[in-house]
């Protein structure tokens, strides 16, 4: 059995948001941060597949294409702290 797979390829364009903070680490100079971000690419379109077996077209599930992601990090000042 054979299987290929036919795609178109598209630009997708979308967009990102976040929002984060640092916080000096009680009176040392240990700073941490933390910082959330969301992705969307919007909409993926179906790819089609055929089966040159039997010749039947089948079509994988499109969907929304999203990422999230949570950073976090430490990091040291050397040198006085005011």
């Amino acid at each position: 059995m054979r299987i290929n797979s036919i795609t178109t390829p598209a630009d997708h364009f979308g967009w990102a948001a976040g929002a984060g903070g640092e916080l000096r680490l009680g009176a040392t100079n240990w700073i941490g941060r933390v910082e959330y971000l969301h992705y969307d690419f919007g909409t993926i379109e179906r790819a089609r597949t055929y089966d040159n077996g039997n010749g039947q077209l089948l079509f994988d599930k499109g969907g929304r294409q999203t990422i999230d992601v949570v950073r976090g990090g430490v990091s040291y000042k050397f040198g006085a702290m005011p």
